[in-house]
């Protein structure tokens, strides 16, 4: 009889298998198996560490080794600004397009980590990889809102008003998250489609009480302890017990190893399922 770490490799290589990949993430592997991310964490440490056991290629080693023109162009971008890019100067200055960017690492802050660990790689005394911080939103920008014509023009200093994220209009929620308080909302517009059911909500932590649907034939549920964030890795700023908690449901993935499962609503949003709802 197999043991569960035996029954872990084999999965993950059936995935592989059925998704034609020599990797594979995290996230997929969870969603389309019946293992969940404690159980990983207990066996193997971190994803890698069960990837390589399995025979594959770690997802950050395929960054590196298939998307290097990417960086390269990129790190030719900052060069030519003197200064990380925002998304409107990079495709203003690029000679490649930001689809690709976005298609292969997620999003704009996304590109950015994984970049960064290529510079540190490759070109460990640049200027640019202090200017990369992951919980720096000023310095990471993100596209403007979709009504908004700004164009290559000013950028105004903040003053009072009310501020907004970009133009979201996803199930009468118009602009996107800027904190925590919108990530739970979004949440409770697309729980069910999640496969999630909400018990209860709290002030306290972990956030949320739920269950999940882990086998529709029989109509099997499993209890998930919920922790509600706008990045992943704010779970860490605010001191939280990794043993206390099951899920982090957030809006930008940002946690490089994070033992914990994620639910990156973001990526999520903009996948072509929920967007044909």
């Amino acid at each position: 009889m197999q043991s569960m770490k035996e029954q872990i490799i084999a999965e993950i290589q059936r995935i592989a298998k059925e998704l034609d990949s020599e990797s594979i993430s995290r996230a997929d592997f969870i969603r389309r198996s019946n293992i969940s991310g404690h159980q990983i964490l207990k066996y193997f440490g971190k994803w890698s560490e069960a990837m390589i056991e399995a025979g594959l290629t770690p997802q950050q080693q395929k960054v590196r080794k298939n998307h290097n023109e990417l960086f390269k162009n990129l790190h030719d971008v900052c060069t030519k600004l003197n200064k990380l890019p925002t998304t409107i100067e990079f495709e203003h200055t690029s000679n490649h397009a930001l689809k690709p960017y976005r298609k292969n690492f997620g999003s704009w802050q996304n590109t950015l980590v994984y970049f960064k660990g290529w510079l540190q790689e490759n070109y460990s005394d640049s200027q640019f990889i202090e200017m990369i911080d992951d919980n720096d939103d000023e310095r990471i920008a993100s596209l403007p809102p979709k009504s908004s014509n700004v164009g290559t023009g000013m950028v105004w200093q903040r003053k009072k008003g009310m501020v907004y994220g970009a133009s979201l209009d996803f199930m009468g929620l118009r602009y996107a998250p800027i904190n925590e308080q919108g990530v739970v909302f979004l949440f409770g517009k697309i729980n069910e489609d999640l496969g999630i059911i909400v018990e209860a909500v709290q002030t306290g932590f972990p956030d949320c009480v739920g269950k999940r649907l882990i086998n529709r034939n029989k109509n099997l549920w499993e209890e998930v302890k919920i922790e509600f964030e706008y990045k992943s890795k704010n779970f860490l700023d605010h001191g939280h017990d990794i043993n206390g908690c099951d899920v982090i449901v957030c809006w930008t993935h940002d946690w490089k190893d994070c033992p914990l499962e994620v639910i990156e609503l973001k990526s999520i949003i903009e996948s072509n399922e929920f967007r044909n709802k």
